[in-house]
């Protein structure tokens, strides 16, 4: 029994080597942000700015990944724009964060 748990342990700590670090940084990806675009006819920008390439267009409902969110033009009062996927269309771009709903607040990019 000893010599099984000093296996496991052993096979934990190689694999945890290989992924350069600790078994708990091995489980510590990060989790996409989910979201929906609140509107339809959303923009998906190459920057976050209105005058910037449209790559894709979202539309109400439809399910969106946020990676992160940055500062960009004012649209309706915010300057807050996400870095997402639309998950649809599989375009990516930036859209403003006053026509997409998340689950949670994103990181800076």
């Amino acid at each position: 029994m000893m010599y099984q748990r000093s296996k496991l342990a052993a096979v934990a700590a190689l694999t945890a080597g290989l992924l350069g670090g600790s078994v708990s940084q091995a489980h510590a990806l990060p989790v996409p942000i989910t979201g929906h675009f609140t509107a339809d006819g959303v923009y998906i920008h190459k920057t976050p700015h209105v005058n910037s390439a449209r790559l894709g267009e979202g539309f109400r409902n439809q399910h969106v990944e946020v990676h992160c969110q940055t500062e960009g033009d004012v649209v309706q009062g915010s300057n807050i724009w996400f870095y997402l996927t639309d998950q649809t269309t599989h375009v990516t771009g930036y859209s403003s964060s006053k026509f997409v709903a998340v689950s949670q607040t994103p990181p800076h990019c």
